[in-house]
């Protein structure tokens, strides 16, 4: 008889008696996650305060609505969890949709001014989510993304609104003020700066792409201004649409899109390039922001089994693989009885990854 002991850890010991084939086996449980690829493809959300609607685009481009008779839906964000959130104004009402399924909506947070707020959203790295009002300058923060945790972030000078969030990578959050044509910027604790307050002609959506490059939205003019290195003084004019310019978003692969609210048209810049520029939807009915999905995580369990080599025996023989899980016992399970076609001969035992030890032996018939 020969035996083999395997754990969790792997094989720990091997005890050999005289016989006529050698036996060696391993074991190991292991799961590897598999994170997906950063530039897959992402759902595209559209807000359409015009008819109340929320329209979902695939990467395909095709349409579909996601969610209908709200009230003023204009500011979304989606969290880490992948629930979406909605910015109602007309309602007063910020909505969440868990797990981004329409038929899971529910009220995040209401009693809010109508209509001029909630307005513009944005979540930052630790999962704090930011609404900013349209008439009263306040910019609210709901820590940890929870509804209770409510509370005035930041009041910012003048009467003018907030229509646009963003935060770039220091954790600096970024506001648009159409009604005084100004950008703030507001650090992690509070304080405020001009950012820029002039060469802007009716500022709304915000963007940062990965390399931290600020790109705003006008409109007014319909220019989207870009701001390399987030810097004001490094302002140039990335691209200048038709009609007023409105919401801003990157995907995941760093392609830009921008809505055209009075086209009623999605234009995409892949890559960020200005040149690289093409219609991605059509046939809206006014939109404004834009937020992407995130690309959902996924894992892959690779079990690790117990394999059996059998050598040395005699073809044609019969012989029993059998195992427990406690050597001092006398119940030894048979696995399998098997006539050895061939050598070496492999066994594999499926059911091992779910034993935190497991001995074995082969004993001929």
């Amino acid at each position: 008889m020969i035996t083999h002991k395997t754990t969790s850890r792997g094989p720990l010991s091997r005890v050999h008696f005289t016989s006529l084939l050698t036996i060696a086996a391993a074991w190991c449980v292991g799961a590897v996650i598999l994170i997906s690829s950063t530039s897959q493809a992402q759902n595209l959300y559209v807000a359409n305060a015009n008819n109340n609607t929320i329209i979902k685009i695939t990467p395909a481009g095709a349409q579909s609505t996601f969610a209908s008779g709200l009230d003023g839906p204009y500011g979304m964000a989606f969290d880490r969890a992948g629930d979406l959130f909605v910015a109602d104004h007309g309602s007063g009402n910020i909505y969440e949709f868990t797990n981004g399924v329409a038929a899971n909506q529910g009220i995040f947070a209401s009693g809010f001014t109508s209509p001029t707020e909630p307005v513009a959203l944005a979540f930052d790295s630790a999962g704090d989510l930011f609404m900013s009002s349209d008439q009263s300058g306040n910019i609210y923060e709901f820590t940890n993304g929870v509804a209770a945790n409510r509370g005035i972030f930041a009041t910012l000078s003048g009467t003018a609104g907030i229509q646009g969030l963003a935060f770039d990578s220091a954790g600096d959050l970024f506001a648009s003020q159409p009604g005084n044509n100004t950008i703030t910027k507001i650090t992690p604790g509070g304080t405020q700066s001009i950012f820029l307050a002039s060469n802007l002609s009716f500022p709304v959506g915000l963007a940062f792409d990965s390399a931290g490059d600020l790109f705003e939205a006008n409109g007014g003019s319909g220019n989207i201004y870009e701001f390399t290195n987030g810097v004001a003084t490094n302002q140039s004019t990335f691209a200048t649409l038709t009609s007023n310019a409105q919401g801003l978003a990157f995907d995941n692969a760093g392609d830009l899109f921008v809505t055209d609210q009075g086209g009623g048209k999605i234009y995409e810049f892949t890559n960020g390039l200005a040149a690289n520029r093409g219609i991605f939807a059509s046939g809206l009915d006014s939109p404004d922001s834009l937020a992407f999905a995130p690309t959902p995580a996924f894992s892959v369990n690779i079990k690790m089994f117990a394999g059996i080599i059998l050598n040395n025996g005699q073809i044609g023989s019969n012989y029993l693989i059998q195992a427990t899980a406690n050597l001092s016992s006398s119940n030894w399970t048979t696995l399998t009885n098997v006539t050895l076609p061939s050598q070496p001969y492999i066994y594999i035992d499926y059911s091992s990854y779910t034993n935190s030890q497991q001995f074995y032996r082969v004993q001929p018939q």
